[in-house]
């Protein structure tokens, strides 16, 4: 489980050999995401979309839902930039396939809730306190061109710089026609929450807690 929440288990695909000899290195991948909403639906007996509507709903995130297919999914378009051509990308239809890509890219939200995940999150209002050393603490580091050109710490979903004078937990991301990443000052409690759909144009969003 470990090697799973920090992506150091050397998975690429189910039924393909390991990258590398688990918790060595470091190899960030949907099919992680696919196997550890299966493991949680296998312990706690909920379907991992029901599950996460709850949660959203317990936190008063009312814009968060996870993206299903043949529902109202009222959503902004995403575009792909090639050569400064902007093409839309329509919302993929994969059928049976696309539950299982719900926990690694199927989650649908906005700066003012993903704010109050941090706001929560961060505060011991999610996690008990043990559960939240686990996930920001870190045993393997990766590097990532959105925090710099070294390497950074990654705990369980969440990349821990905690090397630099100023102190940040945070994440990024893109696919699908958009782009975004959310950091958190811990220290200085200021939250930084950018969202975009690949236009020259940014889309809404950078929220401050203070």
């Amino acid at each position: 489980m470990h090697q799973l929440l920090n992506f150091s288990a050397g998975i690429t695909e189910i039924h393909k050999p390991l990258s590398f000899k688990p918790g060595t290195d470091f190899l960030y991948g949907v099919t992680t995401y696919s196997m550890l909403s299966n493991i949680f639906e296998k312990v706690s007996g909920k379907m991992y979309v029901d599950a996460a509507h709850e949660l959203f709903r317990e936190l008063r995130m009312m814009n968060g839902f996870c993206y299903e297919e043949n529902k109202n999914n009222n959503v902004i378009n995403g575009y792909v930039n090639t050569k400064n051509v902007f093409a839309l990308k329509e919302h993929p239809v994969q059928g049976k396939d696309w539950i299982g890509f719900i926990p690694a890219g199927g989650i649908v939200s906005n700066a003012k809730d993903l704010n109050i995940w941090d706001e929560k999150f961060h505060k011991g209002k999610i996690f008990k306190v043990e559960t939240y050393k686990l996930m920001t603490n870190y045993s393997i580091s990766s590097q990532h061109v959105a925090f710099g050109d070294g390497e950074i710490g990654y705990g369980y979903g969440v990349y821990v710089n905690d090397k630099d004078e100023i102190k940040y937990i945070g994440h990024s991301g893109k696919g699908l026609g958009f782009a975004s990443i959310k950091i958190y000052f811990c220290e200085k409690n200021v939250d930084v929450i950018v969202l975009e759909n690949q236009l020259a144009k940014m889309v809404a969003l950078i929220t401050i807690s203070k």
